[in-house]
């Protein structure tokens, strides 16, 4: 049976379950919650959005509106374990690479820390704890620590959201910093290579003249006023 379907901009699901929340919020507002589709035509939109495992989770279902439930209770229990992605997210955390002292390399690490901090939120925990500050600052170079409590004070007690913003700040100001046109770029460039030599082909021409070949250009050394006239 086939149903034909109007397109629908949403983001497909293959399986990974730190993305299922990310799917699931996206499906449930456009189409789960929607009490102008029917239940056969949610099941044909679901599958169009699955690939990979998740779609092997429900191949076996033939395409129904009782077989729609079933296939949304299969998926909830297999990718939307609460504890299980709570857990994930920790290890993802734990196992964040550690950043050096470029400018990418901190924003990647800022942006994959904020990634799963949030997620965490979504999902009710408390991150505002004195462990994800160790995280954090465990996994920062040294001389970015220096700076961060230079700026945050040496008698202020870090929290999270210090730390958050602190860092933020601090990898804009690199940003901006290393985005600023080099004023210096377009100055004529002096040569002051004292060991560049330059081969003279000197040929006298008379006592008070003699003719020079300085790469390939003829000059005249005039003697009075010791100064290269060009022919």
């Amino acid at each position: 049976m086939t149903v034909k379907l109007p397109k629908l901009d949403m983001c497909s699901f293959n399986g990974d379950k730190l993305r299922w929340h990310e799917f699931w919020d996206t499906f449930n507002t456009s189409v789960h919650s929607n009490k102008n589709i029917s239940d056969i035509q949610k099941f044909n939109y679901l599958r169009g959005k699955l690939y990979g495992e998740a779609k092997s989770t429900i191949s076996g279902l033939e395409l129904s509106g009782d077989n729609y439930c079933i296939s949304v209770k299969l998926l909830s229990e297999r990718y939307g374990n609460e504890q299980e992605l709570i857990d994930l997210h920790y290890n993802k955390i734990i196992n964040i690479q550690s950043a050096y002292n470029s400018v990418q390399s901190l924003r990647t690490f800022l942006d994959t820390m904020e990634r799963y901090l949030r997620s965490l939120e979504v999902l009710h925990q408390d991150i505002n704890q004195d462990v994800f500050i160790a995280m954090i600052r465990a996994k920062l170079p040294e001389n970015v620590l220096v700076q961060l409590e230079m700026l945050n004070g040496a008698n202020n007690k870090w929290t999270l959201q210090s730390l958050r913003g602190r860092l933020k700040d601090y990898i804009v100001a690199r940003e901006r910093a290393e985005k600023k046109p080099n004023t210096n770029e377009n100055k004529p460039k002096v040569n002051t290579g004292a060991r560049e030599t330059l081969v003279l082909d000197i040929r006298k021409t008379s006592m008070d003249q003699r003719q020079v070949s300085v790469q390939g250009e003829a000059y005249k050394e005039n003697k009075e006023d010791l100064h290269l006239v060009k022919l």
